[in-house]
C-alpha cells in the first residue's frame, strides 16, 4: 500500500484516494486480532543433543507484489514429530518492474542466507540435515547449472546460493503445499492467526523432480523462454575469459582517435566470433552489410567493460564476491555497484530521484 503511494505521488497531508483508504482501514483493524496471537517459542523440552532428529525446512515464493521465505524446525521427539516456525522473512518487489522468474531468486537468495542466520543465532550442529523449496522450476534450473552460464543478475545471485547451500538440497514443491505463498500474496490479519499451517509448517511435503514434465506444453515453452533469456550470448564467453584471465584487450584502442570507429572496428570482430560459433548453415549466419543497432549496442557494452576491467579489476573483483572496495581505491567514495551488464556504476543520492533516468542517476565509471 506504501509502495502505491508512492507511485501515486501523494504528499503526507493529501487524502487518500478512496480504494486505499479501505484497504488502510482494515489492515489497521486487523491489530486487533494481532495483539491476541499466542506464538509458541519453545521448539524441544530437550537440548539439541537430546533429539533423536531434526532437520530445517525452507520455502521461498514470490508475486509480482512481494517476494519471502519462512524457515521450520523439524523435531522428532520420541515417537512424536513436530514442526514449528523458526523464522520468516518479506520484501515488497522493487519498484522497478523485473520478471517474476528473478523475483523467485530473490525470494531463494533470502532463504539461503536466512538459512545461514538460523543456524548460527539457534547454534545448531554445523551438520544438520536441511531442506529448500521452491515452486519455480526456472529458479531450480538456475540454481543447479554452473552460475557463469547465466546473465550478470542471475548469476551473481546464484553463485550466492551454492555458496550458502548445496544445489542438490534444492526441491521443488507445489505451489499449493508452499506456507510462504502466505507471504506474498498478502492476507488479513484473522486469516493468518487462524492458519494452522503457517506456525507448524506442511506435514505432507508433495516434493517433484524438477526434470519431471508436471506442467502443460504452454508452461514448458515458457520455461524454456525464460531460461534462454538468461543465457550468456554465445559470443560473450570468449569475450569474458578474456577480460577474467589475460586483461588484454581483442583491439589496441590507441590506435584510434575517435570512439565511434572503435566500436564499429570491435562489432565486425565479435560478428565474425558469433559467426563462427554459429551452425555452418548459411541461413543462421549474419550477413549484413551493416551492423545493427542491438550489435552496436552490445558492442559498446563489450568496450566499455574492458576499459572498465582493465582500470578496476580489484574493485569490480571486490563487488563480484561482495566484498567492501577498499579505502584505498579511487571508488570508494563514489559508492559504485555493478548493475545487470556487469558494468561499474556510480551510485548515491541521486537514486532517491523520480526527475532522471536509470543513466542519470548512475553514470557509469569511467578511468
Amino acid at each position: 500500500m506504501f509502495q502505491d503511494l508512492w507511485r501515486m505521488g501523494l504528499q503526507w497531508d493529501d487524502p487518500l484516494p478512496y480504494e486505499l483508504q479501505n484497504k488502510m482501514s482494515a489492515w489497521a483493524n486487523g491489530f486487533s486480532d494481532i495483539s491476541k496471537w499466542k506464538v509458541p517459542r519453545c521448539f524441544s523440552v530437550y537440548s539439541w543433543g537430546g533429539c533423536r532428529d531434526m532437520k530445517l525446512l525452507c520455502f521461498s515464493d514470490a508475486s509480482e507484489r512481494a517476494y519471502g521465505c519462512c524457515i521450520y524446525l523439524e523435531i522428532h521427539e520420541k515417537e512424536c514429530k513436530k514442526i514449528s516456525l523458526v523464522v520468516s522473512r518479506a520484501r515488497v518487489a522493487p519498484l522497478k518492474k523485473i520478471t517474476l522468474p528473478r523475483l523467485e531468486l530473490l525470494g531463494a537468495l533470502l532463504v539461503a542466507r536466512l538459512l545461514s542466520f538460523v543456524k548460527n543465532a539457534l547454534k545448531l550442529p554445523f551438520d544438520i540435515a536441511y531442506s529448500c523449496f521452491t515452486d519455480s522450476n526456472i529458479v531450480l534450473h538456475w540454481i543447479k547449472a554452473d552460475p557463469q552460464r547465466w546473465k550478470q543478475f542471475v548469476r551473481n545471485r546464484v553463485t550466492e546460493i551454492q555458496t550458502l547451500t548445496s544445489p542438490s538440497n534444492w526441491s521443488h514443491i507445489s505451489g499449493k503445499k508452499n506456507p510462504a505463498d502466505l507471504l506474498t500474496r498478502g492476507v488479513s490479519a484473522n486469516e493468518l492467526t487462524n492458519s494452522v499451517e503457517w506456525l507448524q509448517g506442511v506435514e505432507n511435503l508433495e516434493i517433484m523432480d524438477s526434470n519431471t514434465d508436471n506442467g502443460s506444453n504452454d508452461e514448458r515453452i515458457s520455461h524454456e523462454e525464460e531460461v534462454h533469456l538468461e543465457r550468456v550470448r554465445s559470443c560473450q564467453p570468449a569475450l569474458l575469459t578474456l577480460q577474467q584471465q589475460t586483461q588484454e584487450q581483442v583491439i589496441d584502442f590507441e590506435k584510434f582517435s575517435q570512439y565511434p570507429k572503435i566500436i564499429k572496428v570491435m562489432g565486425w570482430v565479435l560478428r565474425f566470433i558469433n559467426n563462427l560459433k554459429s551452425s555452418v548453415s548459411s541461413k543462421e549466419l549474419n550477413t549484413l552489410p551493416v551492423l545493427k543497432s542491438d550489435e552496436l549496442k552490445g558492442t559498446n557494452v563489450h568496450v566499455l567493460k574492458l576499459v572498465q576491467r582493465e582500470s578496476y579489476h580489484k574493485e569490480i573483483n571486490c563487488l563480484i564476491d561482495g566484498k567492501v572496495i577498499p579505502k584505498k581505491s579511487p571508488l570508494h567514495k563514489l559508492s559504485p555497484i555493478l548493475d545487470e551488464d556487469g558494468l561499474l556504476r556510480v551510485s548515491g543520492r541521486l537514486e532517491m530521484s523520480r526527475d532522471y533516468t536509470f543513466d542519470e542517476k548512475t553514470p557509469h565509471c569511467t578511468p
